[in-house]
């Protein structure tokens, strides 16, 4: 029953922005990020998820959609899409922040190829 799912969805998703704003609180970088959050994925959909993450990370939130979501379609223009479709844009528009960051991972990790961000630009190349 939908009350079920609820007993046992509302406090992992509790917990995972309680965990989230501790993290947050104890990193350098917050002093330059931005006071907003920006949700993404099938999850943000979640009915009252956007006033959890309010109450506990005490700042503004947002759904995020992807960009330039028209090119997508109707289908493909929703939360669920906009971490994979933002990805893809940085890949294909060659953004100068995320290409520092994959050619910093290459170099750490030798001339292997295996740095996490060219294994996911790897992985979507491959499957869309």
């Amino acid at each position: 029953a939908r009350g079920e799912l609820v007993e046992i969805i509302q406090p992992r998703i509790e917990e995972i922005f309680e965990l989230i704003a501790a993290k947050l609180e104890s990193c350098e970088i917050r002093k330059v990020l931005p006071r907003r959050t920006v949700l993404t994925g099938g999850a943000s959909q979640l009915p009252g998820i956007r006033d959890v993450a309010v109450a506990i990370l005490k700042q503004p939130i947002r759904l995020g959609k992807p960009i330039d979501a028209e090119i997508l379609g109707e289908s493909h223009a929703g939360p669920v899409f906009s971490t994979a479709a933002g990805l893809l844009s940085y890949e294909v528009r060659g953004f100068a922040d995320v290409a520092e960051a994959g050619m910093a991972m290459v170099e750490s990790e030798g001339k292997s190829g295996r740095g996490l961000l060219n294994a996911v630009f790897r992985w979507l190349r491959e499957n869309f």
